[in-house]
């Protein structure tokens, strides 16, 4: 078996090759799929930034001038504002009267100490002067299943701004009958 050897025109034409080889893949990893990557993120930061043209041009459209903008900004403030209840005892009745109304038999409610209400910086959160505080509430009560989704669907409902439910036990009744025992913890927000 004989070797050839390569004569001094082919490893040119090979080393050429790999040269330009190396060039292009040089070229197609660090120019050219790094300016597609990022003329695609151009593109979606133009696309991002023409619907938000559009949204504002469509908010300015709706609103006839500044102040009609100016109202309607300070209707929504205070249909707003009304929501968050300024005493712990409207809203504690306002959870009592709920249940009433969908005749959900009411065991206890026991609402915790206020405490004051901080934003992520340990701030306190005020809304026009007011301090914003946080009353956690255990309900509990004995209602069906369909009840407590009435009664949860109407806290959502109601007037007030925040209510987060935090904690559902739910255990049958050992009478047997329909009802269940039901303990409610939730996150009442008010301003004061």
């Amino acid at each position: 078996m004989q070797i050839r050897r390569l004569s001094q025109a082919q490893k040119k034409i090979i080393l050429a090759g790999i040269i330009v080889l190396s060039l292009f893949l040089a070229f197609l990893f660090f120019i050219y799929l790094p300016s597609r990557i990022t003329i695609k993120k151009m593109k979606s930061d133009l696309a991002n930034t023409e619907a938000q043209i559009e949204e504002i041009e469509g908010m300015i459209q709706e609103v006839k001038n500044r102040d009609e903008g100016i109202r309607l900004l300070q209707e929504k403030y205070r249909q707003l504002s009304n929501k968050f209840p300024q005493e712990e005892e409207d809203a504690l009745r306002m959870l009592s009267e709920m249940a009433q109304e969908l005749k959900i038999g009411l065991v206890s409610i026991k609402p915790q100490p206020k405490t004051v209400f901080l934003d992520m910086d340990n701030k306190e959160v005020k809304i026009e002067g007011k301090v914003c505080q946080r009353v956690f509430v255990y309900i509990e009560m004995r209602a069906s299943y369909k009840e407590l989704v009435k009664y949860i669907l109407s806290l959502e409902e109601s007037n007030l701004a925040l209510a987060t439910i935090e904690e559902l036990k739910i255990s049958k009744d050992e009478s047997g009958a329909s009802r269940l025992n039901i303990t409610l913890g939730l996150n009442l927000y008010l301003l004061s």
